[in-house]
């Protein structure tokens, strides 16, 4: 094999064939023994995921910013990036039914 087909681990440094790399959820080629590695980025991820019952996910309505915040926080809550406090929670509907029973309730009339 040639030394023009091998790439660079981004992790280990070591140097392999096509078929072995891969790449990570950062966009780095990645050896497959290092992918099966604990990840630091996927236990942040897990942190601020949205299924997480302590965080709630917003959207300002004046910029479109997303973001999430605790649900304990004692902040306002403010857009990050432009200030405004015109935000809209985003929900997770676990099927249609769920959606329709919320577009029912009688605060929406």
């Amino acid at each position: 094999m040639s030394l023009d087909s091998l790439y660079l681990c981004s992790r280990c440094r070591n140097r392999f064939d096509l078929s072995n790399v891969r790449y990570d959820n950062r966009g780095n080629l990645t050896c497959l023994s290092c992918l099966g590695k604990n990840d630091l980025n996927t236990k942040f991820k897990m942190i601020s995921d949205s299924q997480n019952p302590f965080y709630l996910k917003f959207i300002c309505a004046n910029c479109r910013f997303k973001f999430t915040m605790r649900k304990d926080s004692p902040r306002k809550h403010v857009c990050p990036y432009c200030g405004k406090t015109n935000l809209v929670q985003i929900k997770k509907y676990k099927d249609e039914n769920d959606l329709i029973r919320e577009a029912a309730d009688s605060r929406f009339e």
